[in-house]
């Protein structure tokens, strides 16, 4: 660890909590992770990658088989039943098989297996900005702009994605069944329509000006809402 700077230190926390997790599934079946993405969402494919070369460190401490694959979305892409989730970044509708699915872009029909990352289209409110500071956010915003990506929505978007897919996976669950860390200071979940519960930002100018927490209201905040 000695030979670590204190970026690729703070980057490998996540792979060093992840292993010391208890993880009680016996199956070591290979990982396999695909985001589908059109070029409007390059940030969150950047991202994304991102997100999955932390993932390879942990991995790696587990000894378990990890892939990621980035696919431009075009007419003829072929998605593969086989892998272990897809990560959706596009406008266009897809045809898509019956795995855990995580949409980044919203344009995704309501489905048991789709969980949905982005708050209804009609709010005004961000999911991420880069002067976020606390709950380990500034180390992420840090680990961001030393991957020359913009801290921004679709730079946490792509990150958490991968992360909630991995971790979902290398414990063999429902990634909706599972409570996950987002650096936003509590523990984020789906609710019962597969929305991703989380605090949202109001921003003004290029400051945080509010913090709004999941209350009981979104709680019932449907897919289709």
């Amino acid at each position: 660890m000695a030979d670590l700077s204190r970026r690729e230190f703070i980057g490998a926390v996540p792979a060093i909590l992840l292993a010391s997790t208890r993880i009680t599934r016996t199956d070591a079946s290979p990982i396999r992770i695909a985001l589908v993405y059109s070029p409007e969402y390059n940030a969150v494919q950047r991202a994304a990658t991102m997100s999955a070369r932390e993932v390879e460190r942990a991995a790696g401490l587990l000894d378990r088989d990890f892939e990621f694959l980035a696919l431009v979305d075009t007419a003829g892409s072929t998605l593969d039943p086989a892998w272990s989730a897809i990560i959706v970044a596009t406008n266009r509708s897809l045809v898509l098989p019956a795995v855990p699915t995580v949409d980044v872009s919203g344009v995704l029909p309501c489905a048991a297996n789709v969980l949905k990352l982005t708050p209804p289209a009609h709010t005004t409110l961000r999911v991420w900005h880069h002067r976020l500071e606390r709950f380990g956010a500034a180390q992420l915003n840090d680990r961001f702009r030393a991957a020359g990506i913009a801290p921004d929505d679709q730079a946490w978007l792509g990150w958490f994605a991968v992360k909630l897919s991995w971790e979902a996976a290398v414990r063999g669950r429902s990634p909706a069944e599972l409570r996950y860390d987002g650096h936003k200071g509590m523990p984020l979940r789906f609710n019962d329509a597969g929305v991703l519960l989380q605090p949202l930002y109001e921003v003004a100018g290029d400051q945080v000006v509010r913090e709004v927490k999941p209350d009981a209201a979104r709680e019932q905040v449907t897919c289709a809402s």
